[in-house]
């Protein structure tokens, strides 16, 4: 339903595919192709009763639709109509449901990074949301770690917890779904690997959480999650910046953050995240 899907485009650097296509026209909303054959090296053609190969290159959308985010997989329908003399008059269309392998990005980086809060009045608690959506599919085989840097002015206090989640460990905040019912807090783990909960650093101000095991993060899907601190007495505003290592990563790039060095991006405010004077 993207009006501004971009046309998909037909790769020529497959062995043994055709290729000799071009774009007749693209509708988008509906997702609907039209390819010509056109008159490439020699007489192109798609003969009858033989099996002929092509491949499409095309951009994700930077959004998933309701089926894809649900997990189902789309049908797709393909028929052939104008052959001429040697060739098929017309191909019934087909339905399948294919695998759609996606073209790897360039650089891995973050598609939404956002943060927010509830409250900056001194003395309260005060859940920090945190939104993040990547271009890149992350699994607990990557060791990806979280870092959220730069939350000043802020401490963690039981009083800011369910009581039953809270282990004691003055390291240890537990996570919330900023959706009720999401689920995405149990993709996450603290450091010393208690799921739901993230390590915190009073020192430096610094939120680390790990994929648990078995998790899976896709791309292009947001996931939100939240934690509570006590905001201080004093008036101090943080500079929230997030980014991703992933030790485990095959290629030379050591972490997702969007800035050369990895030393993490900023994220994005609608408001400041600070605690207020009294």
């Amino acid at each position: 339903g993207n009006t501004t899907w971009p046309a998909p485009s037909v790769r020529e650097d497959v062995p043994g595919f055709f290729k000799d296509f071009a774009i007749e026209s693209w509708e988008p909303t509906g997702g609907v192709l039209v390819l010509r054959v056109t008159a490439g090296e020699g007489a192109a053609e798609i003969p009858a009763g033989a099996v002929t190969r092509f491949a499409l290159d095309a951009d994700l959308p930077s959004t998933a639709d309701g089926a894809a985010g649900s997990g189902a997989r789309k049908s797709l329908s393909i028929s052939a109509s104008r052959g001429g003399t040697r060739l098929l008059c017309a191909v019934l269309p087909k339905l399948w449901q294919p695998v759609l392998l996606a073209k790897l990005p360039a650089a891995k980086t973050f598609v939404k990074n956002a943060i927010a809060q509830t409250t900056c009045f001194p003395g309260e608690c005060n859940t920090i949301k945190v939104l993040v959506s990547i271009n890149t599919e992350l699994t607990n085989g990557d060791e990806a770690s979280f870092v959220l840097h730069g939350l000043r002015g802020m401490t963690r206090n039981s009083e800011c917890f369910d009581v039953a989640c809270d282990t004691g460990d003055v390291e240890t905040i537990p996570l919330a779904d900023s959706i009720d019912g999401s689920n995405d807090k149990n993709l996450f783990e603290s450091e010393t690997g208690r799921q739901s909960s993230l390590t915190w650093k009073a020192a430096t101000g610094t939120a680390t959480l790990k994929l648990a095991r078995g998790a899976r993060m896709l791309p292009y899907i947001d996931y939100q999650i939240s934690f509570s601190l006590k905001n201080g007495y004093m008036a101090e505003t943080s500079a929230p910046y997030l980014e991703i290592n992933l030790p485990n990563a095959l290629s030379v790039v050591k972490c997702l953050s969007g800035v050369t060095g990895c030393t993490g991006k900023a994220m994005s405010m609608a408001a400041p995240v600070e605690a207020c004077a009294p």
